[in-house]
């Protein structure tokens, strides 16, 4: 666990230039900026799964260690199931909601990320335009980005309720007139 706090600890921009230090310029695997081919993604691709997956472990874990010590799991071990089956079907599934809403919440501040990864790697893209319509002062198109960066945010937090109610039979999805 230390190592996925010690990841989880570094910003975006830092990784990324560690990464790009030590693979693009010491091991000269991959292009160090610019777009030439499929290897010059791999590194900004790494950068934002490795900063996702360390917060994804670090919140499963947690959960993990809590849910095993609730007592549906010792009434599941006390009805004779296997330590597998108490796992998967009672440890994980409920310790996989609050990452099923870390995912859908996570999704708008990884474009929200992209903006700084695709400066740090020089990369063509919707980060590098917001970029430079901030430096040129191009308001309508800040102001579209931040309304889909909105848009996405509810409509992700929309589909992450949904999936929790789909993965978690307590909680109960209603429309109240209100």
């Amino acid at each position: 666990m230390w190592s996925t706090t010690l990841l989880w600890c570094i910003p975006y921009y830092f990784l990324a230039i560690i990464m790009m230090y030590l693979f693009a310029i010491k091991l000269q695997w991959f292009p160090i900026s610019g777009y030439t081919d499929w290897r010059s993604l791999v590194l900004p691709v790494a950068t934002m799964v490795v900063y996702g997956l360390t917060a994804g472990l670090r919140v499963t874990r947690s959960e993990a260690l809590e849910v095993i010590s609730e007592r549906f799991v010792r009434t599941a071990y006390a009805k004779g199931l296997s330590k597998r089956k108490v796992l998967i079907r009672h440890v994980l599934r409920n310790a996989l909601i609050p990452l099923i809403v870390g995912f859908f919440i996570g999704i708008p501040s990884l474009i929200g990320g992209s903006i700084m990864i695709e400066s740090i790697f020089a990369l063509p893209g919707m980060g590098s335009l917001v970029v430079n319509s901030i430096f040129s002062k191009d308001f309508p198109f800040i102001q579209a980005y931040f309304l889909i960066i909105s848009v996405l945010t509810v409509t992700c937090n929309l589909l992450g309720d949904l999936m929790v109610a789909a993965v978690n039979p307590r909680v109960k999805v209603s429309m109240k007139e209100g």
